[in-house]
């Protein structure tokens, strides 16, 4: 299957949104398969309410299978987007009797809200969360605590509070680059280095936090080596992984048998294993992978003694 070279997308137009932008930071990475002629913004894709991933990552794109993203394609064409107006709009609010249906960058200039976890939600300007604050002490203005800049400490789209530190206030777009540059091991409040809780309200109210692909994965054996995510083509950093020492000892053994590789468990509760992996879609039932046996590894030392 072959994918366009850089540059050669340039001109083609996303079949969802039918924009031109590559603009990986708003829409997510564009996509062009040349033997489907299919080019995708992986955002619009990935929200899009009629579409899941049934095959594996390297089949279609993401794991989103061709056919399914043709279907998904034919039926937008027949929703009009509430923004512009056009057919096409793939992404439907998810509030109970709400019938608003928009393409993912006339969203983003309604100031919806796109939860990347969970379901993948996708929230209308008005019935979108909000972040509620019972009492507001600040009279004056406030740094956006990323960039410095002041700004009116309200909590709005484009404003939002840090839910760990009450003084920490930033700008939404400062929250989305730091996000993406962080990915989801270092993203956190950057007042109380807080990441569990900062994460989760994040996710809540809009923010993609990339997995990061160059975060150290230990080996679950001996703790003492360790790999990129991308080096060992992990594809989240909650998969086994073990050291070629520790590996040789297992395989030795006679008794070791692979484990399957797998996705991260899908959860309702939002947390730091749940987050977005930037190459690969979670809009998938997933599974945990199987842990290997610890006591074969610690017989096998006691043989060698």
């Amino acid at each position: 299957m072959n994918e366009s070279k850089p540059g050669d997308s340039q001109n083609l137009a996303c079949v969802f949104c039918r924009k031109h932008d590559d603009c990986p930071n708003k829409y997510g990475e564009k996509k062009t398969k040349e033997k489907w002629n299919l080019t995708v913004h992986y955002y619009c894709l990935l929200m899009s309410s009629g579409i899941w991933q049934r095959g594996k990552e390297e089949e279609g794109v993401y794991g989103f299978l061709i056919e399914d993203i043709r279907k998904e394609v034919n039926r937008a064409s027949k929703l009009k987007c509430c923004v512009c107006k056009k057919n096409g709009a793939s992404i439907g609010c998810v509030a109970p009797r709400c019938k608003r249906s928009y393409h993912f960058p006339c969203g983003l200039q309604r100031e919806c809200i796109f939860q990347f976890t969970g379901n993948f939600a996708s929230f209308c300007w008005d019935h979108r969360p909000v972040q509620i604050i019972t009492s507001n002490n600040y009279r004056e203005s406030l740094p956006c605590t990323i960039c410095l800049e002041f700004i009116e400490p309200i909590p709005s789209y484009n404003i939002l509070r840090s839910p760990c530190c009450k003084n920490a206030w930033f700008h939404r777009d400062c929250l989305q680059v730091q996000a993406i540059n962080a990915g989801v091991f270092f993203f956190r409040c950057t007042i109380c280095n807080n990441s569990d809780i900062f994460q989760k309200e994040m996710l809540r109210m809009g923010i993609h936090i990339p997995e990061n692909k160059w975060e150290i994965k230990r080996c679950q054996c001996c703790g003492s080596s360790g790999t990129h995510l991308a080096c060992s083509s992990l594809r989240s950093w909650e998969q086994n992984w073990e050291c070629l020492e520790c590996r040789g000892i297992i395989y030795n053994s006679g008794e070791f048998q692979k484990a399957k590789k797998h996705v991260l468990p899908n959860s309702n509760n939002v947390g730091i294993t749940d987050c977005l992996l930037e190459e690969s879609s979670p809009k998938l039932p997933r599974q945990s992978p199987g842990s290997q046996s610890k006591d074969l590894l610690s017989s096998e030392r006691e043989s060698l003694l």
